[in-house]
């Protein structure tokens, strides 16, 4: 009788003991999510040599530029909680999608779970002044308070954003913003810099 009972006894030890694993492993999941790390959206990018700027405008997908010649094994480097933060991550990603012509290009990458990525919207809005937010190598250049050129400036059909602020050299794909949200993607320039505008972006990215 008593062998009965000792063995009942374990057999209910074990279920315990199995449930207590499965809780703590669901615990731990979810604090994983809760405090799961934040990164900032506007992202360096490299490959072979190349870099370049990025916006992700969603959770597997960043806004560039199309003009950099690697399409694979691409790094995206989002820096933790703000631009400009030293800490960074690093996600393999490639590009799925491009127009040459008007130098947009998607690039797809893969968020861990537990990671949260922010993301940028687009804005329709017609602004005077802007800021541009992108990477040069490894420095994050932020550049407030420029004028946007009232003039209306296309490239190979595309139209255009001009700013008035002089094009630094590598900070193609940097995003152009009003607020929070995207109004045009740093193409190319000298004296001035250009960029494609928000109709441009939205006509690329419905397919048109």
């Amino acid at each position: 009788m008593d062998s009965d009972i000792m063995a009942v006894f374990i057999k209910v030890m074990k279920v315990i003991t199995v449930i207590v694993i499965i809780a703590v492993l669901f615990i731990g999941i979810l604090i994983g999510k809760a405090f799961g790390q934040e990164f900032d959206g506007i992202c360096h990018l490299s490959s072979q040599g190349a870099q370049w700027s990025g916006v992700a405008i969603s959770r597997t997908e960043i806004l560039t530029v199309a003009h950099p010649e690697p399409t694979e094994n691409i790094w995206a480097s989002f820096p933790r909680k703000t631009h400009g933060s030293n800490e960074r991550i690093s996600l393999k990603s490639r590009v799925i999608r491009a127009n040459k012509i008007a130098d947009l290009a998607i690039i797809s990458y893969n968020c861990p779970d537990n990671w949260v990525i922010k993301t940028y919207e687009l804005s329709d809005e017609r602004p005077e002044v802007v800021a541009i937010r992108g990477y040069v190598r490894d420095d994050a250049i932020i550049t407030q308070g420029v004028s946007v050129v009232p003039i209306n400036a296309t490239g190979d059909g595309f139209s255009l954003i001009t700013l008035s602020t002089p094009a630094i050299h590598g900070l193609s794909g940097s995003g152009i913003f009003l607020g929070e949200k995207i109004v045009g993607i740093q193409s190319c320039g000298k004296e001035r810099t250009y960029a494609a505008d928000i109709k441009t972006i939205r006509k690329f990215l419905e397919g048109k």
